[in-house]
Formats: C-alpha cells, sequence, structure tokens
C-alpha cells in the first residue's frame, strides 16, 4: 500500500473513489450516505469534494494496493481568520474487506501530517455514534468533545 496526497483527480481516479465511496456506504459505512445508495447519489457531493481539493482548498489522501484504491480522506481547511488554525478530517474510509491491514490509520496518519504541513494546530472529526468508529479515533489519539444526540436521522426517523 502506498498513499498519494492530493493526486491528480482524473475522470478515472474520481470514478474510483466514487466506487469506493458507494462500497463503503453499503458496508455500513457513516461516511455522509445511508445505504441503499449509488454513484449518482454520491457523485454530486463527491464532485463537489474534489473539486475544493482542486483548486486548492482542501486536501486528499489517497490509499493505493497497487492501482487499487483502497481508502481515502478529506482535509477540510476553514476559510475564516478565527479558525484559521483548523482542520477537519471528513470522510475517512477504507475499502471493505480490508480491515485489519492498517489503511483507515495511515490514511488519517497522513490527513495528520499534512495538517501539521499547512500549520493547522487543531485537527477535528466528527463520527456517527453506534459504528463502533468511535474506539479507532481514540485509539489514534483523538478525544471525544460531544456527544449530540438526536443530531442525525436515518431511516425510518431514527
Amino acid at each position: 500500500m502506498h498513499l498519494v496526497t492530493n493526486p491528480d483527480l482524473t475522470t478515472q481516479l474520481r470514478e474510483q473513489l466514487i466506487a469506493l465511496w458507494v462500497a463503503v456506504v453499503e458496508d455500513g459505512g457513516a461516511v455522509g450516505f445511508v445505504r441503499p445508495a449509488s454513484s449518482d447519489d454520491i457523485a454530486d457531493t463527491a464532485h463537489a469534494a474534489f473539486d475544493r481539493v482542486a483548486v486548492g482548498l482542501d486536501d486528499i489522501v489517497v490509499a493505493f494496493d497497487e492501482d487499487a484504491v483502497v481508502g481515502f480522506g478529506f482535509l477540510e481547511r476553514s476559510a475564516t481568520e478565527l479558525q484559521g488554525h483548523v482542520g477537519t478530517v471528513r470522510r475517512l474510509q477504507r475499502a471493505p474487506g480490508h480491515a485489519g491491514r492498517g489503511i483507515g490509520a495511515a490514511v488519517l496518519a497522513g490527513l495528520e501530517r499534512l495538517a501539521h504541513d499547512r500549520g493547522l494546530t487543531l485537527i477535528t472529526l466528527n463520527v456517527r455514534g453506534g459504528t463502533g468508529r468511535e474506539r479507532f479515533y481514540l485509539a489514534n489519539g483523538y478525544t471525544l468533545d460531544a456527544r449530540l444526540p438526536g443530531r442525525l436521522r436515518v431511516e425510518g426517523g431514527r
């Protein structure tokens, strides 16, 4: 596996990233959508995020296993002066079936290095509760600042 920071977001790479995003959602991943989800459902959000990377507003770290995309995540940077020191990790994901290989931790570490290189001194993220992902972030040095019950509604009003 190797990581690439801010690769050229060609049409082919965008399609691979969206396909992984769909697979993660279909596997129950909490990355902004609930299943069922198709590439059409995710495309607008994905292309908006890719476009922010392409113009230098945000960053992406992509994990490859040979030529296959196996993980990625975004580092969003605040545009406000008061929060110019803050970066937010968004939509960190790894390919279903690749658990335990350190892909998520490697992408997270890549995003953290990038934040440091950008002079950011605070990194935040949001996690959908009940997914077990809280343990992953706590194990990687993050702290819980707040719980926001009822913040999201998924399937049938849950």
